[in-house]
């Protein structure tokens, strides 16, 4: 059931980056979606890798990301 529920959130959070814009996808979204990537079940950390493959071409400047984390 949680592994459901994470991969539900973050699926939410990359359609989520796409609508959002650059800053707030940094601001509000990269935290959530980096802290699952230290989750246990390695499917949802296979999905946070192919979530943060779409959200960082989203993101222009990376220099940006780098600051805010």
């Amino acid at each position: 059931m949680m592994v459901e529920y994470c991969t539900l959130v973050i699926c939410c959070l990359q359609l989520l980056a796409e609508v959002c814009g650059p800053e707030q996808s940094v601001k509000l979204l990269m935290p959530t979606v980096l802290g699952m990537a230290t989750d246990p079940v390695a499917n949802v950390r296979f999905n946070v890798a192919k979530t943060l493959q779409k959200i960082c071409p989203l993101i222009n400047d990376h220099q940006c990301v780098l600051d805010s984390l």
